[in-house]
């Protein structure tokens, strides 16, 4: 015959087992914005990078919502833990000060889009300096260009969307636009005629080629913990050729 102590044990293990099989998943709340191909809410899965990160926070039993905001409000939203984080960032030193940073989701290269029938080549910031510069709010362009602009060595209008700047270069309100070539080619693509696209190219020199970081902020406690789930299931995903696919499958369209 079984003790009672021994029942009311085996009752509470039970209990604890059960409980524990059908807990729900942790959430991060994770701000977003449009920046297609990599990001966008109208893409399917958000855009390769966002599935990126869902993927990879799956298996450790980490679900994903998401908010799309202005790439500003974003920011300070994750910064100020309204929600936990932000997708995605390259790494600068007051974002470094806030925020945990993943392993690199995606790397990218910016380059600078003019109008073809302006002649146009650059060796460093000095040769911008009679340019009309088109460039994004809230967007970090590297150290180098931060340098130039706060030494006002060039001169840099900010929108809130860089189509926006493909359309002041079409009408020779600005000169040069600053964007990550994917992007640029995708927004002339998808949002100009094929004549308009057309009369934009890039010069093949890069302003910087650099990786791009899921970051959750300091602000919350479990966020490092949170950081090192995801880089473990990155690696995962990278390892099995898993993450190769998804860019290969932007590139083709899927996600479109």
């Amino acid at each position: 015959m079984i003790k009672s102590s021994t029942l009311i044990h085996i009752t509470f293990l039970l209990f604890f087992l059960s409980s524990n099989s059908t807990q729900a998943n942790e959430t991060v709340r994770i701000t977003n914005g449009e920046w297609p191909p990599y990001l966008s809410k109208a893409l399917k899965h958000h855009g390769v990078a966002s599935h990126i990160i869902v993927e990879s926070f799956k298996p450790q039993k980490i679900d994903v919502e998401w908010v799309f905001f202005p790439w500003k409000r974003a920011f300070r939203n994750a910064q100020h833990g309204t929600w936990d984080g932000s997708a995605i960032w390259s790494k600068s030193e007051e974002r470094l000060e806030n925020f945990f940073y993943s392993e690199p989701v995606i790397e990218a290269r910016g380059v600078i889009f003019h109008r073809k029938d302006m002649p146009f080549s650059w060796k460093n910031y000095s040769d911008l300096s009679k340019y009309k510069i088109g460039a994004a709010t809230g967007y970090f362009y590297g150290d180098d260009f931060k340098k130039a602009e706060d030494n006002s060595v060039i001169q840099v209008s900010r929108v809130t969307k860089d189509a926006t700047n493909f359309k002041k270069i079409l009408t020779s309100r600005i000169d040069l636009v600053f964007v990550e070539e994917d992007v640029g080619l995708e927004i002339l693509k998808t949002q100009f005629s094929s004549e308009q696209a057309a009369e934009i190219t890039n010069a093949p020199k890069a302003y910087r080629s650099t990786t791009y970081h899921l970051i959750l902020n300091k602000k919350n406690p479990t966020n490092e913990l949170n950081i090192k789930a995801f880089n473990t299931g990155l690696k995962a995903l990278r390892n099995s050729g898993a993450l190769q696919k998804m860019l290969s499958n932007s590139y083709s369209g899927f996600y479109k």
